[in-house]
């Protein structure tokens, strides 16, 4: 079955689909509102440049409307499949219609204007000084600047004054503003819940909203000017002047025999008229991607993109060790494997009889019995001197015989009480170990191959001894390997849980910081698929939302919005319509949207122009004479030298 869908709150129950149905019905291109195109006028070549074109430039802001919710169903991969982005499993998406305001900045140049004073250094009668002028506006700033901010175009960047581009910086560290995939300045998503009530229509909401932001943008221009204004500092330094060769320098020479003369530095600043103003109107889809499924296999698949972008180096560091608990631990069964051959052993060692068919032990015309169970092995009753004890101490193997004798009476207990299951693997190579060390370097030695025969014959009780090698080799060419592979999968397995529990720190981190890591990875995502995985991933939740509606609302919901013209704002998914809305239309569109008409009038929405001060690069230098005279000193040349990276002057001082 497919999971619930939340229920959007009563404010935003609108009739949506009543709203994508007028949109269909409008024409698929705005009228163009440029004019006819003049005739190009071919320039002159010999002609003299036109008028100065006054500097003016052009900030793009936005704003998101939302107004209405799709019920979006997630899917649950038995009835229907999950809904999936870049096959990442979504666990919470909203989808909204609304209209996405843009507003426009433009900042006219008035002026250039001397500021406040700076630096004064003071120099003696005829002292030569070389100064460095450093400006340290460049260093704060970039220390301040969001990293959003920074991915604009540099083709862009080179068309907008840098002043300019300071103050937006400024704003939007400020005011958390973003720049969003479509080059403009994000400014935030209204609270659906109180922007869009019963009691207040949509115009009205809608009117409110946009004069509010068109406020907000311009209060935050001028508090940024006015913030870098107070952060611009200039430094005024001596320095040798051979050490200084090769950096921009001024050297200043005091003309003066009797006075000192005054260095004055001085701000430059830009007086800007800046207006903002809403532009368009556009309706627009919102997908709000609140919640991925960040498991072991988003961790498997996306390695690149952790490695990038984790906020915690000892989690960066850890990464691999994280990477091998996303691999499954691999189990055989050597565990039993060597426990069943074991058994098996024991079993030939010590239980199976008549393994060789030896014939019954003879004293005389007496038949002692038969010697084939391994149990009257270790019977020192039977047979006299023929008993395997006697027979072990004569032939010097009978620390052998005495451990083969113990430990049969502790596997007989084991068997008595159950528990042979769990001893057995340790009962065979503790006796395999003991009895090898023993028995293999007498097999081997020449002088003693009669001794190891008369107990391996058939004339005595000495069947255990005739079973020892075969059960050495057992031991040693089958459960020791055995053995030896499960403590290396034992290892394994603690290596595993290991990389587990990497594993879990690095998903809990990923889990606690899934908005921010839900942005990283949509923006990689769409950088690395040159915004492929946007575009796919938007028709497949469109087509999830025109289910059940009717055709004509699922055609106008497929034509009407630009698909590939997708961009991501933060965690929020932006699909443009193909044309923006004229006031009449916003009318219409409220209309179908909440069933009330109101008026509705782009123009009441009123500009803001503001007067902004914002310091600029360079700086301004002034010379005074000093006003205490010395008496008695010759005067010298009313002229003070400034010299020049690439040459010199000299001004003329009053005196």
């Amino acid at each position: 079955m497919q999971k619930a869908v939340t229920v959007p709150p009563p404010e935003l129950v609108h009739d949506c689909e009543a709203a994508v149905r007028y949109l269909g019905r409008l024409p698929t291109a705005a009228p163009s509102a440029s004019g006819p195109a003049q005739d190009p006028v071919a320039f002159a070549v010999c002609s003299a440049p036109a008028a100065r074109t006054p500097p003016q430039f052009l900030v793009h802001l936005r704003h998101p409307f939302p107004m209405c919710e799709f019920v979006i169903g997630l899917g649950d991969d038995i009835d229907i499949p999950k809904l999936r982005f870049s096959c990442i499993p979504v666990t919470n998406l909203r989808l909204y219609l609304g209209l996405s305001v843009s507003f426009e900045q433009r900042w006219n140049l008035l002026r250039l204007a001397i500021g406040d004073l700076s630096s004064t250094v003071g120099l003696a009668p005829l002292e030569k000084l070389t100064l460095e002028v450093q400006a340290s506006q460049r260093k704060v700033l970039e220390q301040s600047t969001l990293d959003s901010t920074d991915e604009l175009d540099s083709t862009e960047s080179t068309t907008i004054d840098k002043e300019v581009v300071n103050v937006m910086r400024a704003s939007s560290r400020t005011r958390s503003w973003h720049v969003d995939g479509s080059g403009s300045l994000s400014i935030g998503t209204p609270k659906l819940g109180g922007s869009l009530g019963i009691q207040a229509g949509v115009q009205e909401s809608l009117s409110q909203s946009s004069q509010a932001a068109i406020e907000h943008i311009s209060e935050t221009t001028k508090k940024s000017a006015h913030s870098l204004k107070t952060m611009h500092k200039l430094e005024v330094r001596g320095v040798t002047e051979d050490f200084r060769q090769s950096r921009m320098t001024r050297v200043v020479k005091n003309p003066y025999t009797d006075r000192a003369l005054s260095l004055n530095v001085f701000q430059l600043e830009k007086h800007y008229s800046v207006k903002t103003a809403m532009v368009e109107l556009r309706p627009a889809l919102f997908i709000d991607v609140r919640g991925l499924d960040f498991d072991a296999h988003f961790v498997a698949s996306h390695v690149d993109f952790l490695r990038l972008e984790l906020l915690d180096a000892p989690l960066t560091e850890e990464l691999p060790l994280a990477l091998r608990g996303t691999e499954p631990l691999e189990r055989s069964d050597k565990a039993s494997a060597a426990h069943d051959t074991a058994l098996l052993a024991l079993r030939f060692l010590f239980d199976v009889p008549n393994l060789f068919k030896a014939r019954h032990v003879q004293a005389g015309p007496t038949d002692l019995g038969d010697p084939n169970a391994p149990a009257t092995s270790f019977n020192a009753n039977v047979g006299g001197d023929q008993d395997g004890l006697d027979d072990a101490a004569r032939n010097d193997v009978g620390v052998v015989f005495t451990a083969l004798n113990y430990f049969y009476a502790v596997y007989r207990e084991l068997v008595a009480t159950n528990r042979l299951d769990v001893n057995a693997v340790a009962l065979a190579g503790a006796l395999a170990t003991e009895i090898k060390e023993r028995w293999i370097p007498m097999t081997a030695d020449v002088e003693s191959r009669g001794k190891i025969r008369n107990v391996l014959d058939q004339g005595d009780f000495t069947e255990i001894f005739r079973r020892i090698t075969g059960f050495l080799a057992m031991v040693s060419g089958m459960v020791t390997p055995l053995v030896e592979a499960v403590a290396q999968e034992e290892a394994a397995a603690r290596a595993h849980r290991a990389a587990v529990l990497a594993l879990e720190r690095l998903l809990e981190h990923v889990r606690c910081n899934r908005n921010y890591y839900i942005q990283r990875l949509l923006a990689y995502l769409s950088a690395k698929t040159n915004a492929q995985t946007i575009i796919d991933f938007v028709d497949e939740v469109i087509e999830r939302a025109a289910t059940g509606m009717a055709p004509s609302t699922q055609t106008a919901l497929r034509s009407v919005f630009d698909h590939s013209g997708a961009f991501l704002d933060r965690q929020q998914i932006i699909v443009p319509a193909f044309r923006a809305l004229t006031s009449a239309q916003v009318e219409e569109f409220c209309l179908a949207l909440s069933g009330q008409r109101q008026p509705f009038d782009l123009s009441r929405i009123a500009p803001a122009v503001d007067a902004v001060e914002v310091p600029a690069d360079g700086l301004h230098l002034e010379l005074a004479a000093g006003a205490c005279i010395l008496e008695g000193v010759p005067p010298g040349t009313n002229s003070a030298e400034l010299s020049l990276h690439d040459g010199s002057f000299k001004v003329a001082v009053g005196g």
